[in-house]
């Protein structure tokens, strides 16, 4: 009985591996399995590439150098720090979109000392100078107040 990977959005190096440990897959079976699935942008890479991937590890490697950064949490960082509000964007979504994205840059970091740049950043990115004034003025630091403040002004 032929076993095979589903069909995937987005290429997970992680779901290819549990098949083949499940399926007792080597190496070189694992990369024909998985690259028979490779769809998109990643299929185009494969096809262009030079190095023809022989065993998994290989075809792991090139897809893991051309699709996933090094440093993750780098790039959450300076979409953090540059995340601006939206004209038509509500408060709730942006503080929402601010909290994920310093819990991803900063996953680690103390909730107390994540919330106050969350509350910093929340102020910088206001789209209107008045607002971010009068907020800012209040001397609020914590971001379920500010968020408060800015909803009612």
């Amino acid at each position: 009985m032929q076993h095979r990977l589903a069909k995937l959005d987005v290429f997970k190096g992680e779901k290819v591996e549990e098949f083949a440990t499940f399926h007792e897959w080597d190496p070189m079976e694992t990369c024909r399995q998985a690259r028979t699935h490779l769809r998109g942008v990643a299929l185009a890479y494969i096809r262009r590439t030079p190095l023809f991937p022989r065993d998994w590890t290989e075809l792991k490697t090139l897809l893991t150098r051309r699709f996933q950064p090094r440093d993750l949490t780098a790039a959450y960082k300076a979409q953090f720090r540059s995340r601006k509000r939206q004209r038509s964007e509500d408060i709730l979504t942006y503080i929402d979109a601010l909290q994920k994205l310093a819990e991803m840059a900063w996953p680690l970091l103390d909730p107390i000392a994540r919330d106050e740049m969350v509350a910093d950043q929340f102020l910088n990115g206001l789209d209107i100078h008045d607002l971010r004034i009068q907020v800012a003025a209040t001397g609020i630091r914590r971001i379920e107040y500010l968020m408060r403040v800015a909803r009612s002004l």
